[in-house]
């Protein structure tokens, strides 16, 4: 992780998460309005379930990119807020939790979608085949990564 050293170097990269965060609400307002325009005005038939779960997503990308852009744009605003917040920023152990909590939420995904491999046979063939899919994914990438950084560190 990039260290910041003053508050106008951790302001500058608050600004272009802002942005970030407004380009997660443009995609969003995109996929509500292609929804929108695909099943009300192209009368392009959908199941209920696949547009009610569009529409929640694009909801959910404009709702939480709206509110990451304003509270950003808020800490970048107050003095105390942006020291306060690239302090915890550049905590190393905060670096090493995010860290093991990432290593331990993907191995437990990865359990999660073995029993799914294993249990979907009884359930929809389908299942066992996507699950599959998904941990040939996970293992190719898994290794493709490890190969990257084994060589950059």
């Amino acid at each position: 992780m990039k260290q910041y050293h003053n508050d106008e170097e951790f302001k500058q990269q608050l600004k272009k998460r802002i942005r970030l965060y407004l380009l997660i609400c443009l995609l969003g307002g995109i996929l509500w309005l292609s929804i929108f325009l695909a099943s009300e005005v192209l009368k392009i038939e959908m199941p209920a379930h696949a547009t009610d779960f569009s529409f929640g997503t694009a909801g959910g990308m404009v709702g939480a990119g709206l509110a990451l852009a304003l509270k950003t744009y808020r800490i970048s605003k107050n003095p105390k807020l942006l020291r306060k917040q690239r302090i915890q920023t550049n905590d190393e152990r905060n670096h090493e939790i995010a860290s093991k909590a990432v290593r331990m939420a993907g191995f437990c995904q990865f359990l999660a979608i073995y029993a799914m491999a294993l249990i979907g046979p009884y359930i929809n063939q389908m299942l066992s085949y996507v699950a599959s899919g998904l941990i040939g994914i996970y293992m190719i990438s898994y290794c493709i990564f490890y190969f990257i950084y084994n060589r950059k560190l």
